[in-house]
C-alpha cells in the first residue's frame, strides 16, 4: 500500500526538520518513506537504451521502520531500491551508529539506525540541505509505501460485546453496557474528528494520526480484531440494537466512522490527484460529523 503524503510548503529547514519528526513518530513496523526530487521519474526496465544513465544520478534518502521503534536512515546519490528484509527484528545490530560500509550496495553515502526521530530527521534534512545537487527544499518530494497483511481467514470477531469483562445478571445491566459501550467508542471517534477541525486543513498531520491510531486499538481490543490487519470503523454498527438509549450515539457513530474511514483512505493516496481528492472526501463527511454535533 503506497501513498504521497504532502510536504508542508515550508520555506526554512528547521520546518522540514518538525515535519519529519511527526512524520516519523509512531509508525508501523515496516513502513517505507522515500525521500527525493519531486519531478523525479524511476524508470523500470533499465535496459532502455533511451534512457540515459545520468537520469539514475539523484540525492536521495529512504527510512525503513524496523522493530523496538528503531529507524533505518539510508542516504544515497543514486536511486535507493525499495528493500525487503527477511526480518524487522533489532536485536544484534548496534543503534545509534553511522555506518559506511559495502553492505548496501545502492546506497552510497552511508547509513544510520537509531530510535530518536530527531535524528533520524535530521540526518535526512542535512543530507538535502549540504550535499551539492540535491533538490532544493521546494523541489523535496516524498512517498509511503506501507507493509501489507496477509489473510488470515478469520474475518470474525474472537470476541463480541458479551465478553465485555463485568458481569451482567439484568436486562437493565445489558443496556447500561451496550451505551457505556458505545459512548466509549463515540469519545474516541469525536477526538478524531475535534483534531481533524482543529488541523486547519492538515490532516495528515501527527494529532489526528495518533487520535486514529488510538481508536483503532481500541477497537481491535474489545473486538478481537486482528492486530496486523486495518480496521473497518463501520464495524458492527449495523449490529448493535436500536434501543431508545443506544439510538442518539449509534447516529453519531456512523457519521463519525466514515470521516475515520475518509481519514484513513487519505493515508493510502497513490499520487497527488488522488489525495487531493481524498481530501475533499474527508471534508465532505468531516463537515456532515460537524453538523450533526453542532446542532
Amino acid at each position: 500500500m503506497t501513498g504521497s503524503p504532502k510536504i508542508p510548503e515550508s520555506t526554512t529547514w528547521d520546518g522540514m526538520t518538525a515535519w519529519l519528526v511527526e512524520s516519523f513518530t509512531d509508525q508501523p513496523m515496516g513502513l517505507l518513506i522515500d525521500l527525493g526530487p519531486r519531478e523525479f521519474v524511476q524508470y523500470d526496465d533499465e535496459e532502455d537504451e533511451a534512457v540515459d544513465e545520468v537520469e539514475h544520478q539523484v540525492v536521495c534518502a529512504q527510512v525503513h521502520v524496523l522493530a523496538d521503534d528503531v529507524l533505518l536512515v539510508r542516504r544515497s546519490r543514486t536511486v535507493l531500491n525499495r528493500l525487503r528484509f527477511d526480518s524487522h527484528v533489532v536485536e544484534g545490530l548496534d543503534v545509534d551508529r553511522w555506518y559506511f560500509d559495502d553492505y548496501f550496495d545502492d546506497c552510497t553515502d552511508g547509513y544510520l539506525l537509531t530510535r530518536d526521530v530527531a535524528i533520524a530527521a535530521d540526518a535526512c534534512v542535512a543530507w538535502f540541505r549540504d550535499v551539492p545537487n540535491a533538490p532544493a527544499l521546494s523541489e523535496l518530494g516524498c512517498s509511503w509505501e506501507f507493509p501489507h497483511a496477509l489473510p488470515t481467514g478469520d474475518e470474525e470477531p474472537r470476541h463480541t460485546l458479551d465478553t465485555v469483562p463485568r458481569p451482567i445478571d439484568t436486562q437493565s445491566d445489558v443496556k447500561q453496557t451496550l451505551v457505556d459501550h458505545l459512548l466509549e467508542r463515540a469519545i474516541l471517534n469525536s477526538q478524531v474528528c475535534g483534531e481533524l477541525e482543529r488541523s486547519d486543513g492538515d490532516y495528515a498531520s501527527r494529532r489526528p494520526r495518533v487520535a486514529l491510531n488510538l481508536l483503532s486499538q481500541w477497537m481491535k481490543q474489545n473486538y478481537g480484531l486482528d492486530p496486523d490487519r486495518h480496521v473497518d470503523f463501520e464495524y458492527r454498527l449495523r449490529e448493535f440494537p436500536v434501543t431508545e438509549e443506544a439510538a442518539a450515539l449509534l447516529g453519531e457513530l456512523r457519521l463519525g466512522a466514515r470521516v475515520c474511514r475518509d481519514l484513513a483512505i487519505l493515508y493510502t493516496a497513490d499520487t497527488p490527484r488522488e489525495y487531493e481528492s481524498d481530501v475533499e472526501h474527508l471534508r465532505q463527511s468531516l463537515g456532515e460529523y460537524a453538523a450533526l454535533m453542532h446542532r
